[in-house]
Protein backbone atom coordinates (compact mmCIF):
# COMPACT_ATOMS: atom_id res chain seq x y z
CA UNK A 1 0.00 0.00 0.00
CA UNK A 2 3.17 2.53 1.06
CA UNK A 3 4.58 1.76 -2.63
CA UNK A 4 1.47 2.17 -4.73
CA UNK A 5 1.36 5.83 -2.50
CA UNK A 6 4.76 6.60 -3.61
CA UNK A 7 3.64 5.72 -7.14
CA UNK A 8 0.65 7.55 -7.29
CA UNK A 9 2.00 10.73 -5.75
CA UNK A 10 5.66 10.62 -8.46
CA UNK A 11 2.46 10.52 -10.86
CA UNK A 12 0.46 13.47 -10.00
CA UNK A 13 3.82 15.31 -9.26
CA UNK A 14 4.71 14.35 -12.71
CA UNK A 15 1.44 15.56 -14.17
CA UNK A 16 1.53 18.83 -12.34
CA UNK A 17 5.11 19.26 -13.98
CA UNK A 18 3.76 18.61 -17.36
CA UNK A 19 0.56 20.82 -16.88
CA UNK A 20 2.22 23.47 -15.03
CA UNK A 21 3.79 25.19 -17.96
CA UNK A 22 -0.01 26.74 -18.44
CA UNK A 23 -0.05 29.63 -15.91
CA UNK A 24 -0.72 33.74 -15.45
CA UNK A 25 2.48 35.37 -15.53
CA UNK A 26 4.58 34.73 -11.92
CA UNK A 27 6.74 37.39 -10.51
CA UNK A 28 10.19 36.26 -13.26
CA UNK A 29 7.50 37.24 -15.91
CA UNK A 30 6.75 33.22 -17.12
CA UNK A 31 3.46 32.22 -17.96
CA UNK A 32 0.69 34.16 -19.65
CA UNK A 33 -0.01 37.96 -19.34
CA UNK A 34 -3.13 39.96 -21.64
CA UNK A 35 -4.05 43.67 -22.30
CA UNK A 36 -7.14 44.79 -23.77
CA UNK A 37 -6.48 46.81 -26.86
CA UNK A 38 -10.28 47.46 -28.01
CA UNK A 39 -14.09 46.56 -27.55
CA UNK A 40 -13.17 42.52 -29.40
CA UNK A 41 -9.02 43.18 -29.52
CA UNK A 42 -6.52 41.50 -26.87
CA UNK A 43 -2.82 41.29 -26.78
CA UNK A 44 -2.05 37.71 -25.34
CA UNK A 45 1.71 37.09 -24.44
CA UNK A 46 2.98 33.86 -23.02
CA UNK A 47 6.63 33.60 -21.91
CA UNK A 48 7.57 29.81 -21.06
CA UNK A 49 11.18 28.86 -19.56
CA UNK A 50 13.85 26.03 -20.88
CA UNK A 51 11.60 23.14 -20.49
CA UNK A 52 8.84 24.48 -22.93
CA UNK A 53 9.61 24.51 -26.47
CA UNK A 54 8.11 27.07 -29.08
CA UNK A 55 4.84 25.07 -30.24
CA UNK A 56 3.78 24.62 -26.69
CA UNK A 57 4.49 28.48 -26.08
CA UNK A 58 2.17 29.06 -29.29
CA UNK A 59 -0.21 26.93 -28.35
CA UNK A 60 -0.12 28.29 -25.06
CA UNK A 61 -0.87 31.73 -26.18
CA UNK A 62 -3.45 30.71 -28.42
CA UNK A 63 -5.09 28.94 -25.34
CA UNK A 64 -4.97 32.05 -23.19
CA UNK A 65 -6.69 34.57 -26.08
CA UNK A 66 -9.49 31.65 -26.94
CA UNK A 67 -10.46 31.34 -23.09
CA UNK A 68 -10.44 35.52 -23.06
CA UNK A 69 -12.65 35.12 -25.82
CA UNK A 70 -14.98 32.42 -24.26
CA UNK A 71 -15.41 34.13 -21.37
CA UNK A 72 -16.53 36.98 -22.91
CA UNK A 73 -19.29 35.11 -24.72
CA UNK A 74 -17.03 35.30 -28.49
CA UNK A 75 -17.46 32.53 -30.79
CA UNK A 76 -14.47 33.18 -32.83
CA UNK A 77 -11.00 35.07 -32.90
CA UNK A 78 -8.60 35.73 -35.14
CA UNK A 79 -5.18 35.94 -34.67
CA UNK A 80 -3.97 39.31 -37.02
CA UNK A 81 -0.77 39.48 -35.75
CA UNK A 82 2.27 37.11 -34.30
CA UNK A 83 5.34 37.32 -32.90
CA UNK A 84 7.85 34.69 -31.52
CA UNK A 85 10.70 36.24 -29.59
CA UNK A 86 14.76 36.27 -29.39
CA UNK A 87 16.11 38.28 -26.80
CA UNK A 88 16.56 39.18 -23.22
CA UNK A 89 12.86 39.06 -21.33
CA UNK A 90 13.03 42.63 -20.96
CA UNK A 91 14.24 43.57 -24.50
CA UNK A 92 10.74 41.37 -25.48
CA UNK A 93 8.54 43.28 -23.38
CA UNK A 94 10.23 46.58 -25.11
CA UNK A 95 9.47 45.11 -28.90
CA UNK A 96 5.54 43.86 -27.79
CA UNK A 97 5.08 47.41 -26.89
CA UNK A 98 6.03 48.03 -30.02
CA UNK A 99 3.99 46.31 -32.00
CA UNK A 100 1.88 48.25 -34.47
CA UNK A 101 -2.04 48.00 -34.60
CA UNK A 102 -4.10 45.00 -34.08
CA UNK A 103 -4.07 44.90 -37.70
CA UNK A 104 -0.29 44.34 -38.45
CA UNK A 105 0.95 41.47 -40.73
CA UNK A 106 2.63 38.58 -38.58
CA UNK A 107 6.31 38.58 -37.82
CA UNK A 108 8.35 35.84 -36.44
CA UNK A 109 11.52 35.37 -34.85
CA UNK A 110 12.13 31.96 -31.88
CA UNK A 111 14.71 31.50 -29.21
CA UNK A 112 15.73 34.09 -26.63
CA UNK A 113 17.76 34.22 -23.22
CA UNK A 114 16.93 35.87 -20.16
CA UNK A 115 20.42 35.70 -18.00
CA UNK A 116 21.56 31.93 -18.06
CA UNK A 117 17.68 30.56 -18.42
CA UNK A 118 16.64 30.23 -21.82
CA UNK A 119 13.07 31.04 -22.72
CA UNK A 120 10.65 31.13 -25.76
CA UNK A 121 7.60 33.89 -26.16
CA UNK A 122 4.97 34.39 -28.68
CA UNK A 123 2.63 37.43 -28.66
CA UNK A 124 -0.66 37.44 -30.23
CA UNK A 125 -3.14 39.98 -31.17
CA UNK A 126 -6.47 38.69 -31.69
CA UNK A 127 -10.10 40.41 -32.50
CA UNK A 128 -13.10 38.10 -31.38
CA UNK A 129 -16.51 38.43 -32.54
CA UNK A 130 -19.54 36.14 -33.14
CA UNK A 131 -19.64 34.74 -36.25
CA UNK A 132 -16.24 33.97 -38.55
CA UNK A 133 -14.73 37.24 -40.09
CA UNK A 134 -13.33 36.72 -43.41
CA UNK A 135 -10.13 38.89 -44.13
CA UNK A 136 -9.15 39.66 -40.68
CA UNK A 137 -5.74 38.01 -40.27
CA UNK A 138 -5.59 34.08 -40.35
CA UNK A 139 -8.69 32.39 -40.83
CA UNK A 140 -11.64 32.97 -38.02
CA UNK A 141 -10.83 29.88 -35.41
CA UNK A 142 -13.81 28.90 -33.46
CA UNK A 143 -13.30 29.14 -29.73
CA UNK A 144 -14.76 25.93 -28.08
CA UNK A 145 -13.19 23.38 -29.90
CA UNK A 146 -9.95 24.98 -30.39
CA UNK A 147 -10.21 25.10 -25.79
CA UNK A 148 -11.08 21.24 -25.75
CA UNK A 149 -8.09 20.35 -28.62
CA UNK A 150 -5.64 22.52 -26.93
CA UNK A 151 -6.94 21.32 -23.24
CA UNK A 152 -6.70 18.17 -24.24
CA UNK A 153 -3.47 17.94 -26.14
CA UNK A 154 -1.07 19.45 -23.05
CA UNK A 155 -3.64 17.12 -20.23
CA UNK A 156 -4.94 20.52 -18.90
CA UNK A 157 -7.90 20.32 -16.67
CA UNK A 158 -11.10 22.18 -17.50
CA UNK A 159 -13.72 22.98 -20.29
CA UNK A 160 -15.14 26.12 -21.90
CA UNK A 161 -18.83 27.55 -20.76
Amino acid sequence: MYRMGLVLMAAGLLAACAAGGYMPANANGYGFSDRKLSTHGYEVTYVGEDGLNQQQVDDFALLRAAELGAAQGYAYLNVVSSRDGEGDLAGWRTIVDSMASPRTSGQTQSTFVNGAVRVRACTLVVIYSAAPEPGLGEPSQAIPPLVVKLRTQYGLPGTVH
